[in-house]
């Protein structure tokens, strides 16, 4: 078959691409944005980055105190599971507002299990007794206790019963 622009039977040239009627051909090398649509849509960006990113940073403060909150209440609680299974008193003290140190009693004194532990950064504990939270080999606390784990932002309270449960609020 011999198309009207070939010169070769069974052989079919290429047509370029025609713009359709109506349309205006683009010059050449001027397609594209123009300088004022790339203007604007930066200006856009930076106005919803301007707005979105504080309301992120306090997202990720209020989950790193959340998180925080929670590892201290789990390591109570282990603690306590740890005086029942060792059968022997063993209590949690911090050692200043960012650290903790887990005891094991020996006789009348007490002997560190493990190293001392770093809260996460930017988190610290107030409202701890010196003597830390201790438990008798029943998993029985002494007292009831209350810690106040804080960041720059805000705060959430830790409780403990007597009996050993623990609540975060």
């Amino acid at each position: 078959m011999m198309s009207p622009t070939s010169s070769h039977p069974g052989k079919m040239n290429t047509v370029a691409h025609q713009p359709r009627k109506g349309s205006r051909p683009a010059a050449p090398g001027c397609s594209g944005f123009s300088l004022l649509d790339v203007v604007v849509s930066i200006s856009l960006s930076a106005i919803l980055l301007a707005v979105a990113v504080p309301k992120t940073a306090d997202l990720l403060d209020s989950y790193r105190l959340a998180s925080a909150s929670k590892q201290i209440a789990l390591e109570i609680s282990r603690v306590r599971n740890q005086a029942v299974s060792q059968n022997v008193s063993i209590r949690m003290r911090f050692t200043d507002s960012t650290h903790y140190v887990v005891e094991r009693s020996e006789g009348e004194s007490f002997v560190q299990v493990g190293q001392v532990q770093p809260l996460p950064p930017g988190i610290a504990v107030r409202g701890y007794a010196n003597d830390g939270l201790l438990f008798n080999r029943l998993g029985i606390a002494t007292s009831r206790a209350v810690l106040i784990v804080e960041n720059l932002n805000a705060s959430q309270t830790i409780e403990m019963s007597p009996l050993g449960r623990v609540t975060v609020n």
